[in-house]
């Protein structure tokens, strides 16, 4: 939404805030807010299931949104933060898998 401008219309109403912190990280227009909170996990259900092949379960799904979450709130905590994004071929995430 940083990048494009018919979308940072819909996002410009977050960024009016001088210091960010996490309770403003859900601070936005209401088309915004209902893409958030609607049209992102529907699009990310619908990309796993159809485009890759991989129907998440509700808990799968509850665990993706909330690293989305816990990375949206962290980011906008107002600390400069070095960081990547998970590697599930990462060892300990092996031991962590369901049988």
């Amino acid at each position: 939404m940083h990048a494009n401008d018919s979308m940072w219309k819909f996002h410009r109403t977050h960024h009016l805030t001088k210091h960010p912190n996490p309770t403003l990280s859900m601070y936005g227009d209401e088309t915004q807010e209902l893409f958030d909170i609607a049209g992102i996990p529907l699009l990310a259900y619908v990309t796993m299931k159809y485009a890759f092949g991989f129907p998440m379960s509700f808990y799968e799904w509850w665990i993706a949104q909330f690293f989305v979450t816990f990375t949206e709130l962290f980011g906008h905590s107002g600390l400069r933060v070095y960081a990547t994004t998970p590697n599930p071929l990462n060892p300990l995430c092996i031991f962590l898998r369901p049988i």
